[in-house]
C-alpha cells in the first residue's frame, strides 16, 4: 500500500509540473494573441484608407469616361483592359482574363495559412481538411489549380499526400511584418499578372472572437469581383478630396498591387490572431483537466492513505487483543 501511495504521489506531482506548463503556454499565447490584435488594428486603418482612395478612383468621372477615349485614341490607352460592356479597367489585376492566356482564366490558386506547430486544437485540421476538398473537386473537374502554402504544418500535410505545393513559406512568426511574407505575397499576386491563374481564393481559419473561430474562403483576385468596385458607391468616400495625379487609371495602376497584396497579409495577420485565440484555449482546456486529474487523484490518494492506516489501527488492535 505505501509503494501505491508513492506511485500516486508521483502522479500528482507530474500532473501538477505539467499544469504549470499549459498555464504558462496560455499566458505566452494570450501575450502574442494581443499583440497581433495591435497589429491588425493597426492595419485596419492603413486598409480602410487604401480601400477608399481605391472606390474614390474606380468611381471617378475621368475613369468612368475612359472608354470613351478609346474609341478615338486606343494607343494612348496602353495597359488598360475593357471588358464586354466597354467599361475600362485595369487588366493587370482587375481582369481575370488577358489576351494570350484564356486557356488559364479558369485556372484557380489557393492559398492556405496553417500555423508552423501543432497544440492549437482543431485548428489547423479544418483549414486543411476544408482545402483538401476543394482541391480534389478541381481535379475530378478535370483542372489543375495551383496550391500556395503558407505554414510548416500545411506544407507537411500536403507533401504526405503527394500533392505539389507550387509556392510555400515556412517558420512564419508569431507576430508576422509584412516583408516577412512578402515572398508568397508578390509571388502570388506576379504569377496571376503573368496570366498563370484566372481567380486567387485564401482559405484559413477567420477569428471572431477570443473563443470561437471560423473557416474562411476569401476571393482576393480579380479585384473586379469584390464588393468595392460594385456600382453603388460609398458616400463616405466623397469626403476625400484629392485630385490624382497623372490620371485616375495611372494611379489606380499603382494603387492596386498595394491593395492586393494589403489584403493577402491582412489575411494572414487574421489568421495568426485566430491561431494564437485557438493556442490559448487548447491551453486552457489542457490546464483545466490537470486540475480535475489532481483533484481525482488527490481523492485517490487521501482513501489510499485512510485504508493504510485503517489497517495498521486494526492490525494494532488485533495485537493488543491477542497479548490478553
Amino acid at each position: 500500500m505505501s509503494q501505491s501511495l508513492t506511485d500516486i504521489k508521483h502522479r500528482i506531482a507530474s500532473v501538477k509540473s505539467t499544469e504549470q506548463i499549459t498555464k504558462a503556454m496560455r499566458m505566452v499565447s494570450a501575450s502574442k494573441m494581443s499583440q497581433v490584435q495591435r497589429q491588425y488594428a493597426k492595419y485596419e486603418v492603413y486598409d480602410n484608407k487604401l480601400r477608399n482612395i481605391v472606390q474614390k478612383l474606380a468611381h471617378s468621372q475621368t475613369f468612368q469616361n475612359i472608354a470613351q477615349l478609346h474609341e478615338s485614341d486606343p494607343e494612348s490607352l496602353e495597359g488598360v483592359y475593357f471588358d464586354q460592356t466597354e467599361q475600362a479597367i485595369v487588366n493587370s489585376f482587375l481582369a481575370s482574363q488577358k489576351d494570350g492566356f484564356e486557356e488559364n482564366s479558369k485556372r484557380t490558386a489557393y492559398l492556405v495559412i496553417t500555423g508552423d506547430r501543432g497544440l492549437v486544437g482543431s485548428y489547423n485540421s479544418s483549414v486543411l481538411k476544408s482545402s483538401l476538398k476543394m482541391l480534389r473537386q478541381d481535379h475530378e473537374k478535370g483542372e489543375e489549380p495551383l496550391l500556395f502554402c503558407a505554414g510548416s504544418v500545411g506544407v507537411d500535410f500536403f507533401h504526405r499526400r503527394g500533392i505539389n505545393i507550387d509556392l510555400e513559406i515556412m517558420d512564419v512568426s508569431d507576430s508576422p511584418s509584412f516583408g516577412e511574407v512578402r515572398k508568397i505575397i508578390v509571388k502570388a499576386i506576379d504569377l496571376f499578372q503573368k496570366g498563370l491563374y484566372g481567380k486567387l481564393l485564401i482559405c484559413y481559419n477567420h477569428f471572431v472572437n477570443s473563443l470561437t473561430s471560423s473557416f474562411r474562403i476569401e476571393q482576393v483576385l480579380p479585384l473586379s469581383d469584390l464588393e468595392i468596385f460594385d456600382k453603388e458607391y460609398d458616400s463616405e468616400c466623397d469626403e476625400l478630396e484629392f485630385l490624382p495625379e497623372p490620371d485616375p487609371v495611372t494611379v489606380l495602376d499603382t494603387v492596386l498591387p498595394q491593395y492586393a497584396e494589403s489584403l493577402i497579409y491582412g489575411a494572414i495577420l487574421d489568421a495568426k490572431l485566430a491561431e494564437h485565440s485557438a493556442s490559448t484555449m487548447a491551453m486552457k482546456s489542457a490546464s483545466d483537466n490537470a486540475e480535475d486529474l489532481i483533484s481525482r487523484m488527490s481523492i485517490e490518494y487521501n482513501r489510499a492513505r485512510q485504508a493504510a492506516i485503517t489497517t495498521e489501527i486494526n492490525e494494532i488492535v488485533g495485537g493488543a487483543s491477542a497479548l490478553e
